[in-house]
Order: structure tokens, then sequence, then C-alpha cells
């Protein structure tokens, strides 16, 4: 990351040593991020302060790694596309376990830019309502789509020139 933020030091220092543990255990992505230059100080910001923000990092340690090697912006829409690729079609199931892994992977990066610095409070609000309206969208495709195989709804004549 090319901007240096002044990152809280750890109130919990016992969660970070927990949390380290447990990436030192982690897959590629874990070892990748407690290797990266630029981590430490921001594993203790996060998990130091907030036991959501460990697990979070425990469970998606690739979302904090995207933003130190791409920045805030990208690290965000690299967590919400998933949305944006959901097929209609998709089973409930499946939709809500995205829509789950979504809502983590976009929370640390919007809770990391936020309290690093990297975002005003108009964009890390921006952000927020980025993610409500991805997520939104996928469910109304999956339910506008469920309601015309149902027959509750006539699937809309294609529009042509």
């Amino acid at each position: 990351m090319s901007r240096n933020p002044i990152l809280p030091e750890a109130y919990d220092s016992e969660a970070v040593l927990r949390l380290r543990a447990a990436l030192e255990e982690g897959d590629a992505n874990a070892q990748a991020l407690l290797a990266h230059a630029d981590a430490a100080p921001w594993l203790a910001a996060l998990a130091g302060h907030s036991p959501y923000l460990a697990d979070l990092l425990e469970r998606e340690p690739a979302s904090l790694l995207r933003l130190l090697e791409r920045g805030a912006d990208e690290a965000l829409q690299l967590a919400i596309a998933p949305l944006s690729r959901a097929d209609a079609t998709t089973a409930r199931p499946a939709l809500a376990m995205l829509l789950r892994q979504v809502k983590r992977r976009a929370a640390l990066v919007i809770a990391a830019a936020d309290i690093g610095g990297l975002w005003p409070l108009e964009r890390v609000t921006e952000a927020l309502t980025t993610l409500a309206e991805a997520a939104l969208g996928a469910c109304l495709r999956h339910l506008l789509r469920a309601a015309v195989e149902r027959g509750e709804l006539k699937r809309a004549a294609a529009r042509g020139g």
C-alpha cells in the first residue's frame, strides 16, 4: 500500500496472538497475510479491538491481503463481485451461503478502510450502500425468477427495436 495509515495499537494483545496462531495454521492466504510486510499493525488494530473482526480475519484472510496489495477500493470490488455473477437460478441455500461470504469479506474491507483512515466517512457509507444494493439485487433476481417459475409473475417480453 502506498499510504501509511496511523493504526491504533491493540487493546487486547492476547486476541492478536490467538489470531496469529490461527493464521499460522491456515491456508495459503493466511500464510501470505502473515508474511506481508504491512500486515502486523493491521492485525493488531483490527483483531486487538474487535472479536468480530478477529473472526473475520481468521475466516477471510484474503480480504485483508487484497486490501494491502491492491487497495481498499479494489478489495471491496473483489469482495462484492460474486453477487453480480450470481445466477437467478441458484438454489436458495447456495445463494444464502454466498451472501454470508460476501458480507464477511466486504465487512472486513470496509472496517479496515474505516479504522485505517483510508476512506472518509462518506466513502464508508457509500461502500455499505454498495454492498446492500448488490445483496438486494442478487436476492431480487432470485425471488423474481422463483415467482415466474411458480406462475405468480409473467416473464416480460424482450424489448425490441
